[in-house]
């Protein structure tokens, strides 16, 4: 459980938090809206990519989101595969800008990616959702992609460079955010994180503290 609800002194660590969430979902209508949404955004980045490559991007982008949260809001309990929709997202920002010549109507398909995108990430910041997680789930989406879509109209050596660049930076990112993970002690040492996470967090109601205090009781007592 979570170090604040249980009043744990060391921040947690575990590992499996980094890539368990993508995998639980908070009830049958939380899970068949993020399949409706995978499924939208997830057909056509599968079709021109691969399966593979797909899952790489998907699990990727959802343990990179969940690597924010862990990090900057250690003390929120968070489920659901959105970190890795949110990646989607990204990759699919990516593909547009990789067939762009090749798009028609391809200064309409920018703004509504661009709109998406915005609407998708202020709806995040409302109470009980981690920004953080869809923030950086979106962050690594666009990394993933220019490493694993392929280039419609890059070549040469800037399909060499954008590979290795983005390459590199998810592995610099990977390297600096697992660091901190493990090594930092104080949960609090992001002090404007809150405001990324939710503009407004109300208490938690008696209902919900009541039921805080009976998982604590069962897990930490």
């Amino acid at each position: 459980c979570a170090a604040a609800a249980c009043k744990i002194r060391k921040p947690p660590r575990q590992a499996e938090r980094l890539f368990l969430p993508i995998f639980l979902h908070a009830g049958v209508i939380h899970l068949i809206f993020n399949i409706l949404i995978q499924i939208s955004l997830g057909k056509e980045i599968e079709q021109a990519s691969s399966w593979w490559r797909f899952s790489i991007m998907y699990i990727g982008s959802g343990i990179g989101g969940f690597s924010f949260a862990a990090l900057f809001v250690p003390d929120q309990v968070s489920v659901g595969a959105s970190a890795s929709i949110y990646g989607l997202l990204g990759v699919d920002f990516v593909h547009l800008l990789h067939r762009w010549k090749a798009l028609r109507d391809r200064w309409s398909a920018l703004s509504c990616a661009i709109f998406s995108a915005f609407l998708y990430l202020v709806f995040g910041t409302l109470p009980w959702i981690d920004n953080w997680a869809h923030s950086g789930g979106f962050f690594f989406g666009l990394l993933f992609g220019n490493v694993f879509l392929p280039f419609y109209e890059w070549a040469g050596w800037k399909r060499h460079l954008g590979f290795i660049f983005s390459a590199a930076l998810i592995g610099i990112s990977f390297i600096v955010l697992l660091t901190l993970f493990y090594e930092n002690t104080d949960p609090e040492f992001c002090s404007w994180c809150k405001f990324i996470k939710s503009v407004v967090f109300p208490p938690p109601t008696t209902l919900e503290q009541e039921v805080a205090r009976g998982v604590c009781g069962e897990r930490c007592g």
